[in-house]
């Protein structure tokens, strides 16, 4: 009498098959997560307004019809755009060569939207300053390497302004847009007392 014939042992031990086909799996998986390119990081951005981009027509149509564009005496421009606060308009900095510099956008309030958010993503700012032109509460923290600056409360860890700008160094930074702002507190309720 004639045996049956056995299966082939990949089948008679088919959780042995099962585990080894899982296992290449995860090496293929892990592989392939490696090789991947990873997106790059977005740069602070307000719209279309991203600092070191040409300020094309597409861009400006993006942002909408500015309330004011504003030439200044090297012969850049100063775009102003609405903001949620009437009297303090979000401003877009455009350089002679057409490209953004600087970039002032003005916050809601929001109680989500904080200081500490920022420093868990980029880390402690690389330095703070007083604008004069605020109260002492009010603090700017500048991340250099990632262009951005966050004006806040020191109460509350609010934030009301972002700043974003081609990264530079302290120096360049201070001479380009730090006309108000200063190492040591001396906003206006300092000087009427």
């Amino acid at each position: 009498m004639q045996q049956p014939s056995q299966p082939h042992w990949i089948f008679a031990r088919w959780y042995h098959t099962l585990a080894v086909s899982a296992f290449a799996l995860l090496i293929a998986a892990i592989a392939l997560q490696a090789i991947t390119p990873k997106p790059e990081e977005a740069a602070p951005t307000f719209g279309a307004a991203r600092p070191g981009d040409v300020f094309s027509t597409n861009k400006q149509k993006e942002l909408g019809q500015p309330l004011e564009s504003i030439k200044t005496e090297k012969g850049d421009t100063e775009y102003l755009y609405a903001s949620d606060f009437a009297v303090h308009p979000n401003q877009v900095h455009v350089d002679t060569e057409n490209k953004v510099q600087f970039v002032k956008e003005f916050i809601s309030f929001d109680p989500k939207h904080t200081l500490s958010r920022y420093v868990s993503e980029y880390g402690q700012p690389t330095f703070v300053l007083y604008d004069t032109s605020s109260p002492d509460s009010v603090r700017v923290h500048v991340f250099l390497e990632n262009g951005l600056a966050v004006v806040a409360h020191v109460d509350g860890d609010v934030v009301e302004q972002k700043w974003f700008f081609v990264p530079t160094t302290k120096e360049e930074f201070l001479a380009g847009y730090g006309e108000s702002l200063s190492e040591s507190g001396a906003g206006p309720e300092s000087l009427t007392e």
